[in-house]
């Protein structure tokens, strides 16, 4: 059995507590007790056995934030994704739906924390909305952009759902077939007035001309004896 007389700690460190089965306990656990933690027992027969324990503490990811710059020859947008609080991060980034690899459209910097957008990709209908996932063994936060073409954020007709396009075509229908309506009606009354002054040329009106008439006069008689 273990001697617990021969266990080395320190009593004034309040944060840790030998149990009775020779396990080490810490309270208020804090990023500066990460390391190495050895354990060595004795047996009353002069066998010593040794462990070594590697404790990571980790911090909760907190405000994910993502900074939008535009890369020096106006090409692409870099966005960087950062904490405030946070060790032992995972940055995953995400658009469409998917996770983001590097590729001809996209390329990821940084141990992950900063992500290249080609002028290719902002002008597609696929990508506009983009997201970054900050993890670590405790905590997971995200934070999602819209971003433009001139690398701004915010709302972006690209992100509008399929609904919203076919509504902006449907109107877009009825203005066109209306304006072409109006247009006719001018253009079929433009053309009788065009008409009726190229026949005043060839002839004059027919009021013009002497209208032949028949007139019967009836003559009364009267008889007087």
């Amino acid at each position: 059995m273990g001697n617990k007389s021969r266990m080395c700690f320190s009593p004034s460190d309040t944060r840790m507590e030998l149990l009775p089965d020779y396990g080490l306990q810490l309270f208020m656990v804090k990023p500066s007790d990460n390391g190495l933690y050895r354990m060595v027992v004795w047996y009353i027969w002069d066998e010593m056995t040794r462990s070594v324990l590697q404790l990571q503490v980790y911090e909760p990811v907190k405000n994910v934030s993502i900074l939008v710059s535009q890369a020096a020859d106006s090409r692409a947008c870099i966005l960087h994704c950062q904490v405030s609080h946070g060790n032992g991060l995972h940055f995953m980034w995400q658009a469409a739906g998917c996770e983001l690899t590097s590729d001809k459209l996209h390329n990821i910097t940084n141990k992950g924390s900063s992500l290249t957008v080609s002028t290719a990709a902002m002008y597609s209908m696929i990508y506009s909305l983009y997201r970054c996932t900050v993890s670590n063994p405790v905590s997971k936060q995200s934070m999602e952009v819209n971003l433009k073409r001139d690398c701004s954020t915010g709302f972006d007709v690209k992100s509008l759902p399929i609904w919203a396009f076919i509504l902006i075509g449907i109107f877009g229908f009825i203005l066109t077939f209306l304006l072409f309506f109006f247009v006719f009606l001018f253009w079929c009354r433009d053309m009788r007035w065009f008409l009726r002054s190229r026949l005043a040329w060839f002839g004059p009106p027919v009021s013009q001309y002497p209208v032949f008439s028949s007139v019967v006069a009836v003559q009364n008689t009267q008889v007087t004896s």
